[in-house]
């Protein structure tokens, strides 16, 4: 029994000296991740809001909408200047006294999205189906935001 009792006691001091080691490890260790890049911080800035799908014969005036949530701004509706890299985006002063942006141009629901690929013309700032003649990419409805 003397035996035993020693053998666990041995057991616990190596298991609490493998412990502290393995946390010294952990606090003197390099770091493992890596830095965030600037788009993944200003993603953390952005806002989406939500997303509908109107009929095909409906156009809407604009695209998905995000709201950007550490811009402030001071008069409602007014135009405000976009700084991203995107093309096609047009922002606003929102009711909330927040930059909301739009792309300019909604994004079209095709008949069969497998076969039929949409593309942005950033000229002219509209989508364009590839093949257009097909039945397979007849619009069905629009991606939109309702504001």
């Amino acid at each position: 029994m003397k035996y035993l009792h020693a053998i666990i006691v041995l057991f616990t001091i190596i298991g609490l000296s493998l412990g502290q080691e393995k946390e010294d490890e952990v606090v003197q260790g390099e770091i493992l991740a890596e830095k965030p890049s600037n788009e993944d911080l200003n993603a953390a800035f952005y806002r989406r809001l939500p997303v509908h799908i109107v009929a095909g014969d409906e156009r809407p005036e604009h695209g998905v909408c995000y709201v950007k949530t550490f811009s402030v701004c001071l008069k409602r509706g007014e135009p405000v200047p976009y700084d991203g890299k995107e093309q096609c985006v047009s922002c606003f002063c929102g009711e909330d006294f927040r930059h909301v942006c739009c792309k300019e141009s909604p994004y079209p629901v095709v008949k069969n999205w497998l076969f039929c690929r949409v593309d942005l013309n950033e000229d002219q700032c509209e989508y364009e189906r590839q093949p257009k003649c097909k039945p397979v990419c007849k619009i069905t409805g629009w991606y939109t935001t309702k504001l």
